[in-house]
Formats: C-alpha cells, structure tokens, sequence
C-alpha cells in the first residue's frame, strides 16, 4: 500500500467529481480513504464506496474516531481489507 494522498492518483468517479485517494494498494484496484471527523462529520462512506465501486475500484473508509479510539480493530480491518481478493 502506498500513500499517494499529495495527488499522486487522480480518478473521476461517475459523478463527475475528481478523487484523489489517501491510499492506493499496490497492483490491485483498493484505496483507502480517511475521514477526518470534522471535515467529513457531513458526508455519507457509502457515497463514495459506490463512485468508487462503479469504477471497478473496492474503497474502505476509515473514520478518524475509530482510529482514535480503536486502533487495533482498524488495523485488522484494513489487513482483512488487504487480503481479500
């Protein structure tokens, strides 16, 4: 997995917006996005899970609260995240 979240990989979804991902897995079609609390306390994953999907890219967001408060658990779902395939 790479960060690529300074504009390194570009994508437009089917709604028209740009994306740039906080990180890209490597030789497969995943990304991995952080919501900050604050910035997205607004915005719907499952939105941008679906752009994402219609692109034939899997994308799992992470809540900054739950990295805050269970590290752990993020850390087992971003692993069982990387190993599907």
């Amino acid at each position: 997995m790479r960060f690529v979240g300074a504009g390194d990989w570009w994508r437009k979804l089917p709604d028209g917006k740009h994306k740039n991902p906080d990180f890209k897995l490597t030789g497969e079609n995943k990304v991995v996005e952080l919501y900050g609390d604050y910035w997205h306390r607004n915005d719907d994953p499952n939105d941008l899970i679906e752009q994402y999907n219609l692109l034939d890219i899997e994308c799992l967001v992470i809540w900054e609260s739950e990295w805050k408060n269970n590290r752990e658990s993020v850390l087992e779902r971003v692993n069982d995240f990387i190993r599907k395939g």
